[in-house]
């Protein structure tokens, strides 16, 4: 006889499968991340912060590694502005695409 839908081969019920559990992203404790983080020390950290806002590239942000940048980024919150800022952007594109003339 085949085992029934929740019981093993040896007739034991079984526990139905657990959906995969997704990781938890908690916000980076500030005072802690602050100690650690060599962008916070930076003598140019208000500048790579207003370069990260303005849509410039993590890797050519202040020879410093990247991960770091976003680790960051990340912990302070600049994401959320960084996406205000992307709108206002878009609308200027979208305006003004009508007024484009391809030229190849």
């Amino acid at each position: 006889m085949p085992p029934l839908r929740n019981q093993t081969a040896s007739g034991s019920p079984s526990q139905p499968p657990s959906p995969p559990r997704k990781r938890r992203r908690t916000p980076t404790h500030l005072a802690r991340h602050k100690i650690k983080c060599g962008i916070c020390r930076h003598p140019h950290r208000e500048a790579i912060e207003q370069e990260f806002l303005h849509w410039r590239s993590p890797e050519s942000l202040a020879r410093a590694d990247c991960s770091a940048i976003y680790r960051h980024v990340y912990a302070i919150g600049l994401y959320a502005k960084r996406r205000r800022n992307l709108l206002p952007s878009l609308e200027l594109i979208i305006e003004h695409a009508a007024d484009i003339v391809p030229t190849a």
